[in-house]
């Protein structure tokens, strides 16, 4: 059972990592841009609330130490790890939240949002391992 634990908790550490370091890029390229509006869709509730939050807590953290002057605005919405849920999220932030980008995590969640995401031009970060997600766009 050790075992596992350290390998469930390096792979935690593995996905926040990547996610923050897509969320530096993606707050980099939003001021540049002269946006300010960033949703984030992850599971906060749920099965894998703790790799949700774990996220949540990465990217306000790297946020804070980017971009001190608080010239992003970070918004997160729990799916709890379910695709109707992230469908719903997205929908939100792009048509009442009016992001100007969104972070996704999850191979089903993500894909179950990326056309929606192409269609509106909202660029967005699919932290997943699968690649057909970000294929061809």
């Amino acid at each position: 059972m050790g075992r596992r634990n350290k390998s469930l908790n390096s792979l935690k550490k593995l996905i926040t990592i990547a996610t923050c370091l897509g969320a530096l890029l993606l707050i980099e390229d939003t001021k540049a841009e002269s946006r300010n509006k960033i949703g984030v869709i992850i599971p906060l509730s749920g099965p894998v609330s703790e790799v949700g939050e774990s996220i949540r807590n990465g990217i306000e953290f790297s946020k804070n130490d980017f971009d001190p002057k608080d010239e992003v605005k970070l918004i997160f919405e729990d799916d709890q790890f379910q695709a109707k849920n992230t469908v719903n999220a997205m929908w939100k932030l792009i048509e009442i939240d009016k992001v100007d980008a969104v972070i996704t995590f999850g191979g089903s969640t993500s894909s179950a949002v990326a056309d929606i995401a192409e269609r509106k031009s909202v660029p967005m970060i699919a932290v997943t391992a699968l690649s057909s997600i970000g294929k061809n766009k």
